[in-house]
């Protein structure tokens, strides 16, 4: 089988499906929401856990008054069970945006996030954490 993962344009928010190998649905027809929050979500990326589930990051405005654009992350397994917490996990919430965000396998069933800070118009840079298969967070990010 095969995840993908869309933007739900009517909620603004993010939605994934796990279909089987005929391309047919396994979770809900039109998707699972992958956080509790209702808040605008954009640019999600996935890859597989290695473990039968999908491993999901996007931009995320739940905090946009304190912190701008932020990162989270979410694990579901083939079930379309929430393993990192019904809301997600908070990969970084400094307090500019922070965009351009990519994510690999990191050989042990979870995931390292890099991502463009924008501290300042004249000061951009990268930042980077690893997110560990049950979601425990693998370094700091910078703030």
């Amino acid at each position: 089988g095969i995840y993908v993962a869309w933007l739900d344009e009517g909620t603004g928010r993010i939605k994934a499906q796990h279909l089987d190998s005929n391309g047919n649905p396994l979770w809900n027809i039109n998707g699972i929401y992958v956080t509790n929050t209702t808040a605008p979500q954009s640019s999600v990326k996935a890859v597989s856990d290695a473990s039968g589930g999908v491993i999901l990051v996007w931009k995320d405005e739940r905090n946009f008054v304190t912190s701008g654009v932020d990162i989270y992350a979410q694990r579901l397994d083939n079930q379309g069970n929430k393993m990192w917490g019904l809301a997600g996990k908070i990969v970084t919430e400094a307090v500019t945006d922070q965009s351009q965000h990519s994510i690999a396998l990191n050989g042990s069933g979870g995931v390292v996030v890099v991502w463009r800070t924008a501290a300042a118009r004249w000061n951009r840079g990268l930042g980077a954490v690893g997110i560990s298969s049950v979601g425990s967070s693998q370094g700091s990010p910078p703030a």
